[in-house]
């Protein structure tokens, strides 16, 4: 089927099950050659309007806003389990499980204050009395996130499975 933008398809967010994507991007490929699938490295937030004018037709992601099961059929295919990551090397790896209060003097690496997982994030720390942490870069993209990882101090959050696949392939 064509939309007003050519074909139209299916958007997913890298970071939301990121081996659950690939195979069932593989597959779907194999038995709709000419299916349009666009892979983005936005938040859920960013393409839920395209959902909304029906420029896509099938999303893999998380609810940007408590009301979007109003809006839209799904089907939750896992919760996602989020970690605190630092790079190898970092101060923090020798702790064992280091307090949110003490991450705060930190440099952060945070998704925009718009994206499901920075809402959820911005709850913990309101539940545990903290503000924002000070030091923040916004980043949408997961794979950036690394890469800021990689070469800085910094913390961020990031779904399990990403920090899983990231640690395996490197």
């Amino acid at each position: 089927r064509h939309g007003r933008h050519g074909r139209r398809g299916l958007a997913v967010v890298l970071g939301a099950a990121p081996g659950l994507v690939a195979r069932a991007g593989a597959r779907i490929k194999q038995e709709r050659p000419l299916l349009n699938i666009r892979l983005v490295g936005e938040t859920s937030d960013q393409f839920s309007p395209s959902l909304e004018r029906h420029d896509i037709e099938l999303a893999v992601g998380r609810f940007a806003s408590l009301l979007q099961h109003n809006l839209f059929d799904f089907t939750p295919l896992s919760n996602e389990i989020m970690q605190v990551v630092v790079r190898r090397g970092h101060a923090l790896v020798r702790r064992k499980k280091p307090e949110l209060e003490t991450l705060m003097g930190l440099p952060w690496i945070l998704q925009p204050v718009t994206s499901p997982a920075r809402q959820l994030l911005e709850e913990e720390f309101a539940r545990a009395g903290l503000s924002t942490p000070p030091n923040v870069v916004e980043c949408a993209s997961v794979f950036a996130t690394l890469q800021l990882l990689q070469t800085s101090e910094a913390v961020a959050v990031l779904p399990e499975s990403v920090v899983r696949d990231h640690v395996k392939a490197v």
